[in-house]
């Protein structure tokens, strides 16, 4: 018969604190260079993020500044009618009536230049516009035609996303005369 302490296997050391082996020393420097790395990471990327906050603010106030993107539409005549009145003696309003162009050409000279605004260099563009366009005299007769009465107002409207780009006056000439 055996006794109880032949059928245990061994005993082995017991390490005392603070001696470790190997795989665990290697395994806190790899978590502690891992933290290391998380934390640079971080401060990168809100860097990167703050950089990219003050970027769109400068594209932002340069476009205050200088005008946003800009669309240009043909142009378009708008009559303007005095008030109908009505059997009460009111005036009932008369919407506007509105003429585009036949014909519609445009010619532009752009040129680009970079505004500095601290850090960053925002791209603005410069052009002149030659615009063209054509009314139909038929349709023309017809529009001011709708109402017996001549209209009090005649509009040549050029539809523009944002009039903040407008640097210069606009010249104006009808049938060659200026």
């Amino acid at each position: 018969m055996s006794t109880p302490d032949q059928s245990l296997p061994p005993a082995r050391p017991i390490a005392a604190p603070g001696n470790f082996s190997g795989h665990a020393v290697k395994l806190l420097i790899l978590s502690v260079g891992w933290v290391m790395l998380t934390i640079l990471l971080a401060l990168i990327g809100s860097l990167v993020t703050d950089r990219e906050n003050h970027r769109i603010e400068a594209e932002h106030r340069v476009a205050t500044g200088w005008g946003g993107r800009q669309s240009i539409g043909a142009p378009m005549l708008r009559l303007r009618y005095a008030p109908s009145i009505d059997s009460e003696g009111r005036p009932q309003p008369t919407p506007d009536r509105w003429l585009a162009a036949d014909r519609a050409a445009i010619e532009a000279v752009l040129a680009s230049e970079t505004r500095r605004l601290g850090l960053f260099g925002i791209p603005v563009y410069q052009s002149e516009l030659k615009l063209s366009a054509e009314f139909g005299a038929e349709r023309l007769r017809s529009l001011l035609s709708y109402r017996a009465d001549e209209p009090i107002a005649v509009d040549l409207m050029l539809p523009l996303s944002d009039p903040r780009g407008l640097r210069s006056a606009v010249s104006l000439s009808i049938a060659g005369v200026s």
